[in-house]
């Protein structure tokens, strides 16, 4: 995620497609985040 915060101050003002692009990948990963801990079982 920190490279993603990254990677995103770094696209240039013109370039809303890689803003879209980011932003997608960020959903993912949070996505995954949330799967990841509504199956998590402690022990």
């Amino acid at each position: 995620m920190v490279e993603t915060v990254a990677e995103l101050l770094d696209v240039p003002p013109n370039r809303a497609d890689l803003v879209a692009q980011l932003v997608a990948d960020v959903e993912r990963q949070v996505r995954m985040l949330v799967v990841g801990v509504s199956g998590w079982r402690s022990r």
